[in-house]
């Protein structure tokens, strides 16, 4: 998808409870220990943020709030998270027939299933392609491009997210809303808009005493 000029970002799940990118001895380390709430790292070639956080109530919107600027995000892992999310498309790796099968009982929408080696005639009850790797990453690219241009140019789109579900929008509400979002923007003091910036405006409510 990068070589075909789109954005992309991937998010990782990591089920391993333990698990830390940051070394313990190190100065971040030391910075969360005397209770820094986030933690920047910043090297000539790479920028890394810590929050110290429990991750175990976000939704989806928590996660794509980081891939800001990305035009795809692929995620790896969050079953129960998107399992059954009818706007998140899903590519499910296996080893076996009955392996697809099990996962497409459970998981949907699938977009397609891949693999290393063929299945027998028994793939052909799938409910989504069964793509051979990696001969097959061509095709499989070309079914991913074809979910994002139906959604229309790159920088023409809305993404509309409530408590982290993810809301559908036609194509007209779509250009409305996006056209009074820009012409609100375009009115503060500061922004220059040409009309192919990415806005993101996140509203919060919270209750008070």
């Amino acid at each position: 998808m990068t070589k075909r000029g789109y954005r992309v970002a991937t998010i990782k799940h990591v089920h391993d409870e333990g698990f830390t990118i940051d070394v313990e001895g190190k100065d971040t380390w030391r910075h969360a220990r005397a209770g820094a709430k986030a933690v920047v790292c910043v090297s000539p070639k790479e920028l890394a943020v810590i929050r110290k956080v429990s991750t175990s109530k976000y939704g989806l919107e928590d996660l794509l709030k980081y891939c800001e600027g990305a035009d795809i995000v692929l995620l790896e892992g969050f079953k129960e998270l998107v399992g059954r999310n009818p706007l998140v498309q899903k590519i499910i790796a296996v080893k076996e027939v009955k392996e697809a099968l099990e996962a497409s009982s459970l998981i949907e929408p699938v977009l397609a299933f891949v693999g290393f080696e063929p299945l027998n005639a028994m793939a052909l009850s799938l409910r989504a392609p069964y793509i051979i790797m990696p001969d097959g990453l061509d095709e499989l690219t070309n079914m991913v491009e074809s979910l994002l241009k139906e959604k229309g140019p790159l920088g023409e789109g809305l993404t509309i997210y409530v408590n982290g579900d993810m809301v559908p929008v036609n194509p007209f509400v779509c250009k409305i809303v996006r056209n009074t979002v820009l012409a609100v923007v375009s009115s503060l003091k500061g922004p220059i808009i040409r009309g192919d910036e990415r806005v993101t405006i996140v509203i919060e409510s919270k209750l008070t005493a």
